[in-house]
């Protein structure tokens, strides 16, 4: 999202001529915009025509002539007459009916409402234009991420357009509400000094985050079973146990090359314990998962728990995680 303005009529008229040409021009602050018929500008520029003449011939100390003269010059003013048309004014002491609109700011013109020869009332609309220096992103953390989050947090943004460029942001806004997707609306200002960065671009948002130390797996090491989740101890010889573990935050590794994502590990494991991962062995089928953990039983000698039936071995064999 950009910061936009909307310029509008100020006053009865029609439309002489267009200083733009179309939508995705750029404009600077200032440039004008077009030039408007204004029957009623004419009187009030004679009215301020007027009190200046008045003012420069008076004699003595007239307070209320110079609140009247500073009223019509707000007037004019309110009218979108321009300081430096004012100035122009008070020097020829010529009144005009043309009002010429002005860029309030640099950027580019989104719409254009405006026509040549349109008869316009105060309040129509007549351009749109973007301010694109400066972007907002709106981004989406879940509830679980919100303690971690703060305003001034610098973030990294990531577009597809742009996949080997990133972006520094900084949070500026975060929702006080939760959306039903348990997610959290966080706007993040993005600098956009040369404006290569648009309205409705998609893009992706890390924080690095200082969590402390703990235990982790890789997401892809971990099986969700319903309400659990599971994972698998190398018991060596190609024996495998299965390990139900409750897991906490996801996050990813800032540092590493392919973005690894981990589970943060609250129970079920201890440090030291190696556990296989999804790349290096294959289950065919759901039925082999539930055959295993129903057949399996702790063993009540020497420690060790032996796989009962069909014992899943590892294919494809790699080096287990270890952790």
């Amino acid at each position: 999202m950009s910061r936009t303005r909307q310029e509008y009529s100020r006053a009865d008229g029609y439309v002489k001529e267009l200083k733009v040409t179309s939508p995705g021009e750029r404009v600077s602050a200032g440039q004008a915009l077009l030039s408007m018929y204004v029957p009623a500008l004419r009187a009030s520029e004679q009215e301020f025509v007027a009190l200046l003449q008045a003012r420069t011939g008076r004699t003595g100390t007239q307070p209320s002539l110079d609140q009247l003269f500073d009223e019509s010059r707000r007037r004019l003013e309110s009218w979108d007459v321009g300081r430096s048309k004012i100035d122009e004014l008070e020097r020829t002491r010529q009144p005009t009916d043309e009002l010429i609109l002005r860029c309030p700011l640099d950027g580019i013109v989104d719409q254009m409402q405006a026509k040549v020869g349109q008869n316009v009332q105060a309040g129509d609309k007549l351009f749109k234009v973007l301010d694109l220096s400066k972007l907002w992103l709106w981004a989406d953390f879940y509830e679980n991420e919100i303690a971690f989050l703060k305003e001034g947090q610098p973030v990294l943004v990531t577009l597809p357009a742009f996949p080997s460029q990133p972006f520094d942001g900084r949070i500026s806004v975060i929702s006080p509400t939760i959306d039903p997707k348990r997610t959290v609306r966080v706007r993040i200002d993005l600098p956009n000094p040369v404006a290569q960065l648009r309205p409705g671009m998609y893009a992706d948002v890390t924080a690095e985050i200082d969590c402390g130390e703990g235990l982790a797996v890789p997401v892809d090491a971990v099986l969700p079973t319903g309400s659990q989740m599971l994972v698998f101890l190398d018991r060596g010889e190609g024996r495998l146990e299965p390990r139900f573990i409750r897991v906490g935050r996801q996050f990813a590794d800032p540092q590493g090359q392919l973005q690894q994502r981990y589970y943060e590990v609250l129970d079920g494991l201890h440090e030291g314990d190696r556990i296989v991962s999804s790349a290096n062995f294959l289950i065919d089928a759901e039925s082999q998962i539930q055959g295993a953990l129903k057949s399996w039983e702790p063993d009540l000698g020497a420690g060790e728990t032996p796989v009962a039936g069909d014992e899943l071995k590892r294919e494809h064999a790699g080096a287990p995680n270890q952790m």
